[in-house]
């Protein structure tokens, strides 16, 4: 079982550029992708994005790539909007005016509005060494960011059985109170049977005491959740669904509740299945 959540990042300097790469994942209901890349590797994100497809199911990935040339690049030049900039110098006076604000607007504060300054990168031919360097700087942050979703996922499953163990033990008393409950409503009512109607009566009156078809659902859904909790991959809407069963069949047991103590496992049953719904959001 695998979190949604993890960070890789890898770098390599050669003798013509540094390159880094950092890959950030993030809880998300379907697999979604968006890169940060210099313009000439854009060509690469089809390819690139495949690879994290095929390793993933759900999560939100932001792909950073910076590249910076050791040497004067060419390809890259920096380019000022003349009419940009005088239209945020024309604004900030009439604010000025407007609010009697008498500060100055620096050349600072001018370039790096936004429009301002540019920097334009020209097309470039990736060299087949580059990409080859670009690719397996890639595989190497993928894998960093997928060992710490593994990691994570590890502390995530730990602390989902956890709360199953509890939630078993609260279901084997809320058994015992059960049948206490429908014992205690057949001694009272026994004494009042003298027809065979009368008992079928009964018996559909018991039916709003016996949750015993309802502990059965959640023993078996218990067990598959943690049977899948071990499954490596794509777990994280199997855990959501059943876990919802499992709230559906304890808020049925909670309105058949005529003990106080009853309910009071109730409750806690639906607490430690919040804590487990909480963590699921967070699961691949």
């Amino acid at each position: 079982m695998n979190s949604m959540t993890g960070f890789g990042f890898c770098s390599i300097e050669k003798n013509d550029f540094k390159l880094q790469i950092s890959i950030k994942s993030i809880n998300s209901r379907f697999l979604d992708i968006k890169f940060y890349t210099p313009f000439y590797y854009m060509p690469l994100e089809p390819e690139l994005k495949k690879i994290i497809s095929s390793k993933i199911k759900r999560g939100y990935f932001v792909i950073r790539i910076d590249r910076f040339p050791q040497k004067p690049d060419h390809s890259i030049f920096i380019k000022w909007n003349k009419i940009q900039a005088q239209k945020w110098k024309n604004l900030y006076k009439k604010i000025s005016k407007e609010l009697n604000f008498k500060s100055e607007l620096s050349l600072n504060d001018l370039i790096n509005r936004e429009g301002v300054v540019n920097l334009i990168e020209k097309p470039k031919d990736l060299e087949l060494k580059e990409i080859q360097i670009v690719k397996n700087l890639f595989h190497k942050s993928l894998q960093a960011c997928l060992k710490e979703r593994k990691r994570e996922g590890s502390v995530l499953k730990k602390d989902i059985l956890s709360q199953l163990k509890i939630i078993q033990t609260l279901t084997q008393k809320i058994e015992k109170l059960n049948k206490k409950q429908c014992a205690d409503y057949l001694k009272k009512k026994d004494s009042h049977i003298k027809h065979n109607n009368f008992k079928k009566d009964i018996n559909l009156e018991l039916e709003k005491f016996d949750t015993h078809e309802e502990i059965i659902r959640m023993k078996e859904h218990i067990n598959y959740l943690k049977k899948i909790i071990y499954k490596s991959v794509d777990v994280g809407r199997k855990l959501d669904f059943y876990v919802q069963e499992i709230l559906r069949e304890i808020n049925t047991i909670g309105s058949k509740s005529h003990l106080s103590e009853l309910t009071l496992h109730v409750v806690s049953t639906k607490f430690a299945l919040e804590k487990i719904k909480e963590q699921v959001q967070n699961v691949e």
